[in-house]
């Protein structure tokens, strides 16, 4: 992808505080051994990657994608069996939450481990991320 076709992580002020920064002092490593601030040139190139692992991130966004999507599932089966039948509308809750939880977190997993393989945050990192997550939920 062209460099003019990536959006910029942050404006060109906060880009500058990160150049400056990074100039002053060395940027310390990840437990990974990955750079936690990758300035190359322009502002646009500027990619900060924390140290929370991938697999934390893919947890969270996980757990809380789970929550909505009970509440999702349980929500509309509640209305339409006029909350008499508690079973299908927990059932119905529990297959919304899990299809949203494993999509969410994958998503974000396979996302943050592009980013971090590739050192910059651009479409193809979200197109293998949400393959993956497509073909992980075919299967599934």
């Amino acid at each position: 992808m062209p460099p003019g076709n990536r959006r910029p992580l942050y404006t060109e002020e906060e880009a500058a505080e990160l150049v400056a920064v990074s100039t002053s002092t060395p940027a310390p490593a990840a437990a990974d051994g990955l750079p936690l601030e990758t300035v190359a040139g322009t502002p646009t190139d500027t990619l900060v990657i924390n140290d929370q692992p991938c697999t934390v991130k893919g947890l969270a966004s996980a757990a809380g994608a789970g929550v909505l999507g009970y509440l999702l599932g349980v929500v509309p089966a509640a209305i339409r069996h006029k909350a008499r039948q508690w079973a299908l509308t927990h059932k119905a809750g529990t297959a919304s939450a899990s299809q949203l939880a494993l999509m969410s977190g994958l998503y974000t997993a396979i996302h943050c481990i592009c980013m971090r393989l590739r050192q910059q945050d651009d479409g193809w990192n979200r197109g293998v991320a949400g393959c993956a997550t497509g073909l992980a939920l075919g299967w599934a």
